[in-house]
């Protein structure tokens, strides 16, 4: 073999070794910021994503003979997000937003202390004016007591505690007001029922979820932590009742009065690659509000397991 043909295979072997070097780099760098960030979209990671596209009509049939077709009740929002197919069922159906809002707290809570507005080590005593009985427990024993903006966070997702979603609206500039930013962000449409709340639809609130996923409003490292928050709610009797343990849920449910029950968030797949939003709203009380939900979700999660393997 010539000088010239050995020096041509010698460049033609680096060459592939290099791309294939910088191939494995990029999968594991890939690799790596999807590690750090599991419960933000994967297509963020991905220089070229290739969506999976599957057809989900099967599973919108299924719901609407189990939900019934004249049943205007109950709102289902579905999109698999991988590829942004979705689907909705009674898409008019409003709910007031009610705990749903805490989630829209939470991200211009987060928004400020990027700012450096806000720190969440900073202490906020609770005052008499900020106690709230309707949700949660914080209002039997925090009155005069100061907790860290980090811990009412927490508690507001957690627990959906009313004190604390008030003492942390007291520290928005325009306290409700503010937290409409993260809608207005949205182009979300704001509708007030005839008492002047804010009402929303299961589509419209699921949008939320999508932004936290997408790191649209937040950061990466915040819209993941907000998310991962939101998957130790203690709320188990509506959309995860029915799911298996090991499947990761971050959601959001919600309560109004005797009217309103409403469950939304994202059900995350263990490869990611399967993840999908589900919004429920309905009219109607509990038991049978929660159960209702519980169900259609199982539904839901068996129908995407057997077209995508979940598992």
């Amino acid at each position: 073999m010539n000088t010239g043909i050995k020096q041509a295979a010698v460049l033609l072997v680096v060459f592939v070794l290099g791309l294939f070097i910088g191939y494995q780099y990029e999968i594991r760098h890939e690799t790596q910021q999807a590690q750090e960030f599991p419960y933000l979209a994967k297509q963020l990671f991905i220089e070229n994503p290739n969506d999976i596209r599957f057809d989900f009509t099967g599973l919108k049939n299924a719901l609407l003979n189990d939900i019934g077709p004249d049943n205007e009740n109950i709102g289902v929002y579905f999109e698999y997000l991988s590829s942004g197919v979705s689907f909705t069922i009674n898409p008019e159906l409003e709910v007031v937003a009610a705990s749903l809002m805490k989630t829209a707290v939470a991200m211009e809570i987060y928004k400020l202390v990027e700012r450096g507005n806000l720190s969440f080590d900073q202490q906020v005593t609770i005052t008499e004016d900020l106690l709230n009985d309707e949700y949660g427990d914080l209002y039997k024993t925090a009155l005069g007591k100061s907790y860290s903006i980090e811990e009412l966070v927490n508690i507001m997702l957690i627990e959906s505690d009313n004190t604390a979603s008030e003492t942390l609206i007291s520290l928005l500039p325009f306290q409700a007001e503010s937290v409409l930013n993260v809608f207005n962000t949205l182009d979300e449409q704001r509708t007030v029922d005839v008492d002047n709340r804010l009402t929303i639809t299961s589509q419209q609130y699921s949008r939320l979820f999508k932004c936290l996923y997408l790191a649209c409003y937040n950061n990466k490292t915040d819209s993941n932590e907000i998310l991962e928050i939101l998957s130790r709610t203690n709320s188990t009797d509506r959309i995860t009742k029915l799911l298996p343990e090991d499947v990761r849920v971050s959601h959001k449910f919600g309560s109004f009065s005797s009217i309103y029950r409403t469950d939304c968030g994202i059900v995350y797949a263990q490869d990611g690659a399967a993840n999908y939003s589900l919004c429920i709203v309905i009219r109607g009380t509990d038991p049978v509000a929660s159960q209702e939900m519980a169900r259609i979700s199982l539904l839901t999660y068996n129908y995407v397991d057997s077209i995508t393997n979940i598992q």
